[in-house]
């Protein structure tokens, strides 16, 4: 984008409460469009459901200008559970025996949601174990110190070939390329309110129309290329590339999909 802008972009991060306070930021800034911000499912649907005041609305506050592209995540399992699919899972949850825990990247985060919201779906009890992030709850499957994890791909593909951890699923709607043998949840029959974690672009609400197209056309090209492309598959991702009214209608559907699996896993805002 910043060649075809032909202005320097500068990257500026300001994380706390699961990316609300940069959305807080952008949501102030001048709509000019020179502070755009990358949104998430976060903090465009999620986050009004976990914190009690995140200090801007997701609809009102923001011109969304792209949704980007989609992540899915891997249900795992450690080697030394001995579960090799997903039917062993199953039976082992549905056996009454010891409780399976499973590792999560934290507490309200995408993987975290999503993982509750497959135990919900799956009716299974499963102890969700949160981390201060994915390294270390991927780090604790290897080990075997839990059974079961979720993960995104990138974070798990240079331990599949060794045999420490066995993708049992994805939460994607469609097998993904370079797990073709593993199965998706939907087509196991767990239709899940949400399958994937999806990342945006918005500025500040009240865009000048002709600004919104240019940088509508910018984002396409970037997003149309190979490397970008090639970059977003070697993470288990795809493109979506969305235009800015297709992503305001998307970001309005989202919300009440996050909202649906945090009210299903009993979550409180904080």
């Amino acid at each position: 984008m910043s060649n075809d802008l032909g202005q320097t972009i500068i990257v500026e991060n300001k994380p706390g409460v699961g990316g609300s306070l940069g959305a807080k930021f952008l949501s102030q800034a001048a709509p000019d469009g020179y502070t755009l911000g990358v949104t998430t499912n976060g903090t465009m649907a999620a986050n009004k459901f976990l914190y009690k005041d995140i200090g801007y609305d997701p609809e009102s506050d923001f011109d969304q200008l792209a949704v980007m592209f989609a992540v899915p995540y891997m249900i795992i399992a450690s080697e030394s559970s001995g579960l090799k699919s997903f039917e062993d899972l199953m039976k082992r949850a549905e056996g009454g025996g010891e409780k399976l825990s499973m590792a999560n990247g934290g507490y309200g985060t995408a993987v975290h949601l999503m993982a509750e919201s497959f135990t919900n779906a799956a009716q299974i009890e499963v102890s969700h174990i949160p981390y201060k992030g994915e390294a270390p709850a991927v780090t604790d499957v290897l080990g075997g110190h839990a059974p079961l994890g979720i993960s995104s791909y990138s974070s798990i593909a240079q331990h599949i070939p060794t045999g420490k951890v066995t993708v049992l699923a994805v939460t994607s709607k469609d097998r993904l390329t370079m797990l073709p043998d593993v199965p998706t949840l939907s087509e196991l029959g767990y239709d899940l309110p949400v399958k994937e974690a999806w990342f945006g672009l918005a500025a500040p609400k009240g865009l000048d129309p002709k600004v919104t197209e240019r940088i509508e056309k910018s984002i396409s090209t970037s997003l149309n290329s190979a490397a970008v492309n090639e970059k977003v598959s070697t993470i288990g991702g795809r493109v979506i590339n969305s235009n800015a009214a297709e992503s305001k209608a998307f970001v309005k559907s989202e919300i009440p999909r996050w909202g649906q699996v945090i009210q299903q896993a009993n979550i409180k805002p904080n």
